[in-house]
């Protein structure tokens, strides 16, 4: 008789044998206890979980002589036959080589043909999701209708792919991956039964290498059994999966927490010299850091390392904070992605291991940072460049005739002007020509009249015949002191008689020191770490103050996600390579403030203006308009 494999001779047979799918198989016996049975069932799931053991044991029930029955009794002729797989009732399909209409037609003439000797006829189609998209049309009214002794169970591992008019009509059971704790029991229980010398620690490593599935378990610990004659230890498991021993990896860690990167570098060669993928070090030198974060954290059920003692990690756990730990880990992370890009794995895996060997600088950057030597935070906007006053339009020469007295009002009808109008921007003194004219133009003087205290006596217009007068450049409005305001968004300046607010476009970016610096260092990062350049792809240069790139988000790009503390570091190193300095990148954060539906400070001023000169300008040149 031909070797049979160990996934195949314990595939189950019951549903309590079922290992890490308990819900779904109590719900399947409670189903035969009631006779609440659906007509067609859709098992989903990963490879190796169990979804095509399920449906043979469901087979079983259905058809057993003493069925249905929760509990087939797996020595009549019929449950025998469901597991030789020669039950004329019970029809297997492969959904990849049977997936065409006329598959399908075959199918559907079958369908209507009693059972040969049971109750119910049981199709199992695996692989549904291979099937086309008009054999599953042609499909649809079977399915919906069937004859009441057929029922459908299909298994498939991507279920998106099934169109839902067919997942509507089937009740779904989605299989989880069963758990590491469940896989190494059932690796002892068989190596019980196989007589197998198992080294300590193994099954939780043969588990862990299984990544949820049974079968690939029970697959690498045949592989296990023949290359060690039925001992299976340490150096095996390392030989065929080109994992390393936990311990292994510990010394790696002591290197990093001494910094001492020669000696990581060492390790790393001799790791490579043997065999391992630089996948499975990856993988490892995560694992490594969870249980190293478990411990940090004095979690209560951290996962287990083959070989090493469960206090024997808190020495190095205490050589790190838990921020560093997840820095460690995203730079493992990092370059697991890395390596799907890049052939050299020797390259992606030294980066690594200088990285991790400098992640304990973080706690320098953080002290820095919080003493403000990199820079404001993204709650405090830097100081922007202050801009002129925008200039005073020259007064339009003013015949004497047409000059009205100035002379203000008595005290008692003046309109009293309100205490919280801002006063007025600081207008500077025209530098353009003004034409001679017989007469100074009046509207310095009134205007002198509102920031002055009203004179005692009223101020006469000069009479006509008066000798002509040199011209005169109006003098600066000097407004009362006040305090700075605090750095805003650009505001919406105004302008007497032109038409009130303005909107003032956005800040212009200040010269760089060296033009193509932000381009030279985005280039360097992208070629490092492509995924950390997408943080200076959407955000343009500013300005430059000591070692700091000040930036901001393109129009219509999102706000900046800065300060990132690995750009920090990338810029850093990548500044003292190209310019001899390590640089910073940082966020030009601005508050901008909403624009006000009253009246704009300007609108106010000269509706007091109006008030109190009677609606005229001051040169007689029509009204004054907000």
């Amino acid at each position: 008789m031909s070797y049979l494999v160990l996934a195949r001779k314990y595939r189950p047979e019951t549903f309590a044998k079922v290992v890490g799918q308990e819900p779904i198989a109590r719900t399947l016996q409670n189903a035969l206890k009631t006779g609440r049975l659906a007509h067609a069932y859709l098992f989903t799931g990963p490879r190796g979980v169990g979804k095509t053991s399920m449906a043979r044991i469901l087979a079983k029930a259905l058809l057993c002589e003493s069925g249905p029955t929760p509990e087939p009794c797996l020595t009549c002729a019929r449950c025998k036959g469901v597991a030789a797989g020669h039950e004329l009732d019970v029809l297997e399909i492969d959904g990849a080589s049977n997936r065409g209409i006329e598959n399908i037609r075959d199918l559907r003439e079958s369908v209507r043909y009693a059972a040969t000797g049971g109750k119910y006829k049981v199709y199992i189609v695996d692989e549904v999701h291979q099937i086309t998209q008009d054999a599953f049309n042609a499909f649809l009214k079977t399915l919906e209708e069937p004859p009441p002794n057929v029922i459908f169970v299909f298994a498939t591992t991507e279920p998106r792919k099934v169109p839902e008019t067919i997942r509507s009509r089937c009740q779904e059971f989605e299989f989880r991956r069963i758990p590491d704790a469940a896989i190494a029991g059932h690796v002892r229980d068989v190596c019980a039964g196989e007589n197998f010398t198992l080294a300590s620690g193994l099954d939780a490593a043969i588990a862990r290498r299984a990544r949820g599935g049974l079968r690939d378990a029970l697959s690498l610990l045949d592989q296990l059994a023949a290359f060690g004659a039925g001992t299976i230890g340490h150096e095996a498991f390392q030989e065929l999966t080109g994992y390393l021993a936990p311990e292994r990896v510990r010394e790696l860690f002591d290197a990093l927490v001494e910094r001492d990167a020669a000696r990581a570098f060492a390790w790393l060669d001799d790791a490579l010299r043997h065999g391992t993928a630089g996948a499975d070090l990856l993988d490892q030198w995560l694992e490594h850091l969870r249980a190293l974060l478990h411990a940090r954290v004095g979690s209560t059920r951290p996962p287990e390392l083959a070989g090493i003692a469960p206090g024997s990690l808190e020495a190095q756990a205490q050589s790190f904070d838990e921020t560093q730990l997840l820095g460690a880990m995203q730079v493992v992370i990092e370059a697991r992605r890395t390596l799907r890009e890049i052939e050299d794995e020797r390259l992606v895996l030294e980066m690594a291991l200088v990285e991790l060997a400098r992640i304990r600088e973080l706690e320098e950057l953080r002290d820095a940072i919080a003493r403000g030597g990199a820079g404001p935070t993204a709650t405090t906007a830097p100081p922007s460049t202050p801009r002129p006053a925008p200039r005073a339009a020259p007064a339009a020469p003013v015949p004497p005739s047409a000059t009205p007295s100035l002379a203000p009002p008595p005290a008692s009808h003046r309109p009293p002007l309100a205490s919280a109008v801002p006063p007025p921007a600081p207008r500077a003194a025209s530098s353009l020509p003004v034409p001679a004219t017989p007469a100074a133009p009046a509207a310095p003087a009134a205007l002198s009249a509102l920031s002055a205290p009203p004179p005692a006596a009223s101020v006469a217009a000069p009479p006509p015949s008066a000798a002509p007068q040199p011209p005169v450049v109006p003098p600066a409005v000097v407004p009362p002191p006040v305090a700075p305001p605090a750095p805003i968004a650009p505001a919406r300046p105004f302008a007497v008689g032109g038409g009130g607010a303005a909107a003032v476009p956005a800040l212009e970016p200040s010269p760089l020191g060296a033009p193509a610096r932000f381009e030279q260092l985005r280039a360097a990062v992208q070629k490092e770490a492509p995924s950390l350049a997408s943080l200076l792809d959407t955000v343009v240069p500013v300005r430059e103050e000591g070692a700091t790139l000040w930036v901001r988000g393109k129009p219509g790009a999102p706000a900046p996600a800065l300060p990132n503390a690995r750009l920090d570091e990338a810029t850093r190193r990548l500044g003292k390579k190209l310019f001899g300095q390590a640089w910073l990148v940082r966020a030009d954060v601005v508050v901008e403030r909403p624009p006000s539906d009253g009246p704009t400070p300007a609108q106010s001023l000269l509706k007091q203006l109006t008030a109190r000169f009677g609606g005229e300008t001051v040169s007689g040149g029509g009204e004054v308009r907000a």
